[in-house]
């Protein structure tokens, strides 16, 4: 039996596999499906290699695209690593690998994985790539770039103790300082400074993934100990700026623009 070699952590504790997009094969014997759902007027089953995986999703690579928001069975099979079961999950964001005709695609898993299975994909050549799970919401905020004075309205998807994911009509490129104004549930407005990881569009704008760090990471965790004190019926689902809100807030992040980038 051979000894699957561990990923090298990157600094910002993701730990993903070198080139694995452009590799031909899956790592060690571990073979993963991708079966497509019937309502995609698709029984396609697409062959995947790994990128990252976590307790409550998975980066993958296809050799085809996938649809967003399609529900899709993945099922993993390793004889070396004692690997066999399948996973109901749903896409999240595609988008065309760099340099080759391989599509990544991230999904989340209708039920999270329990810890072993983590660390036994891992060892094939994924790794966590988030060491909490995502929470789930839907949040109207205010997001400014550092290069546009002017803010945008944005929806806030979910969060994790390292970043957020929102959704709004303005597209935001990757490696962009950004500022985000979010409500605590107990009245008082945070703002958030972040640098976007990744985009993509979809059917009603973009979908925007953020990654918080550093200095700013401790106003971030108090929004997220602010909010963790709500109700759930409170914190889950509920409309934190309302659009008129926005539209005051937009005109207050406006003044303040040129003071504070």
């Amino acid at each position: 039996m051979t000894t699957a070699v561990q990923p090298e952590a990157r600094k910002d504790g993701r730990v993903e596999i070198e080139d694995a997009a452009q590799r031909p094969e899956n790592s060690g014997d571990l073979r993963i499906l991708v079966r497509r759902s019937s309502a995609s007027d698709s029984n396609e089953v697409l062959d995947a290699r790994p990128l990252d995986v976590s307790v409550s999703g998975m980066k993958l690579s296809t050799s085809g695209p996938l649809v967003f928001g399609e529900p899709v069975e993945l099922q993993f099979q390793s004889t070396e690593l004692d690997i066999d079961f399948a996973m109901d999950a749903e896409v999240r964001w595609i988008r065309q690998g760099d340099g080759d005709e391989a599509w990544l695609f991230g999904c989340a898993f209708a039920t999270q994985l329990i810890i072993d299975d983590v660390d036994r994909l891992a060892t094939a050549g994924g790794v966590d790539r988030r060491q909490w799970p995502r929470s789930d919401t839907k949040m109207q905020t205010m997001v400014q770039l550092a290069c546009n004075p002017s803010p945008f309205c944005a929806t806030l998807l979910d969060y994790s103790a390292a970043g957020l994911r929102f959704a709004s009509d303005d597209a935001v490129e990757p490696n962009q300082p950004i500022r985000i104004l979010l409500d605590d549930g107990h009245g008082e407005v945070l703002e958030i400074r972040a640098v976007s990881q990744w985009k993509m569009s979809y059917e009603s704008g973009y979908l925007v993934g953020c990654e918080v760090g550093g200095k700013h990471r401790s106003v971030f965790e108090r929004w997220r100990r602010g909010l963790s004190k709500v109700k759930p019926q409170d914190s889950h689902g509920r409309r934190v700026l309302s659009v008129k809100g926005c539209v005051i807030v937009a005109s207050l992040l406006a003044l303040i623009w040129w003071i504070s980038w």
